[in-house]
């Protein structure tokens, strides 16, 4: 039987899985961690260490929380956002009515948070939820550009203002709260069309802001639609790179852009304190890639009334990523899908050391949280009737909490 290859170079050095290997299991392992003056590089090759018996594995049926028809309490209009407490309560926000309405481990209705209005307790929109490990509810309203807290019970408790610099509204995750009860918020920092600026703001407990961290300055290209030499809209080309950004309930920040297979953990300064990285070939763009492009700018022109549409041009080959997840237990989820418009179907698990794991498949779902057992998402059936599922979560025999948390 051959034993995992590592190897370790520089000063620092930290513990990884080495053991001998069983039928089934990989080959061969290869971390190289690196350290350069204060930067620690950690570069992974290999399958990864999961076995057939450690290798995580997500169920694709679990509790399923709303109908096509029947009581009202149990039908969406639109699902934006979905939280589960360490009590197991499940909080799903629908943002049309809008409200958050909180429902059993099991499914079943209990009671509703807020409604239409700009009141305390109120809302205008609701685009993230979260909850704190006392069980304090936060939800953001990116209308009102605030963020409001409520008691597990859904007693209203305060809210506070975010500092953006206009109007944003995000349906992927971007809204953290930590073990300290800090409050993280991904925004824009900047208007210029020219150069994007990704940051988090970062708020204490009370909703006094701490510290802004900017992240991420890219210059991605960009779709135009223009009429009479004035611009209309403008988005990103589809399968360009785009940042991604996740903060662990350490208050850690995870950065990558996807044009390459690199993720910047950051100090709460901005500084890069190590780069993780995995050795693999990025995918060509699939054959319907351009059909789709023209359809999506299609709609985006009927949006805004037709336009002139600038040039553009598709990448050869698919961003090595789109998303960065960081679940309850401390673990970094890495989304390989190439159109950022869908929801990825593989990830690539790694701890928060930065040693590879392994790839985990999922159903084509937008994920809200990754507890410990569980994975909480966003469904949509044939008609795109909406509603939350709680998938069960195999982490394997031996999965701990990872070295961060």
């Amino acid at each position: 039987m051959k034993g995992a290859l590592v190897v370790f170079s520089g000063l620092w050095m930290a513990p990884l899985l080495v053991g001998c290997l069983e039928e089934g299991e990989p080959s061969q392992h290869l971390v190289l961690i690196d350290t350069v003056g204060s930067l620690v590089r950690v570069e992974n090759d290999g399958p990864g260490v999961w076995t057939d018996h450690t290798a995580w594995r997500l169920d694709s049926t679990g509790v399923e929380i709303g109908k096509v028809a029947g009581e009202e309490e149990y039908l969406f209009g639109s699902v934006t956002a979905a939280a589960v407490s360490p009590d197991g309560r499940v909080y799903v926000a629908d943002g049309q009515v809008p409200e958050v309405r909180v429902f059993t481990p099991e499914g079943a209705f209990e009671f509703r948070i807020g409604g239409n209005g700009e009141g305390p307790g109120e809302f205008r929109a609701i685009d993230a939820v979260r909850v704190g490990e006392d069980g304090t509810v936060a939800v953001r309203d990116p209308r009102l550009s605030r963020v409001s807290l409520f008691g597990p019970s859904g007693t209203f408790l305060f809210l506070f203002r975010l500092d953006r610099p206009y109007l944003i509204y995000n349906n992927r995750p971007s809204f953290w709260i930590d073990r300290r009860g800090q409050v993280h918020d991904q925004t824009s920092l900047g208007v210029s069309p020219e150069v994007d600026s990704i940051g988090v703001v970062t708020y204490d407990p009370a909703g006094e802001q701490v510290r802004t961290t900017v992240v991420e300055e890219f210059t991605g290209p960009t779709i135009v639609i223009s009429r009479d030499g004035v611009p209309r809209v403008g988005f990103p080309v589809p399968y360009s790179p785009i940042p991604s950004v996740a903060v662990s309930d350490q208050g850690r920040i995870l950065t990558g852009l996807g044009s390459k297979y690199e993720i910047a953990m950051l100090s709460e300064a901005g500084d890069t304190t190590s780069l993780i990285s995995r050795a693999v070939a990025t995918e060509p763009l699939p054959p319907w890639a351009e059909d789709s492009t023209r359809a999506l700018i299609a709609e985006m022109r009927e949006t805004v009334g037709g336009g002139d549409v600038s040039s553009y041009s598709l990448r050869q080959h698919q961003p090595a990523f789109t998303l960065l997840l960081v679940d309850d237990l401390g673990y970094l989820w890495v989304g390989r899908e190439g159109d950022r418009r869908r929801h990825p179907a593989r990830y690539d698990v790694f701890d928060l050391e930065g040693q590879f794991l392994g790839s985990i498949e999922t159903p084509r779902v937008l994920i809200f949280q990754i507890g410990s057992d569980f994975v909480a998402a966003l469904r949509e059936d044939e008609l795109g009737v909406p509603s939350v599922v709680l998938l069960d979560l195999d982490r394997g025999s031996g999965s701990e909490r990872s070295p961060d948390a």
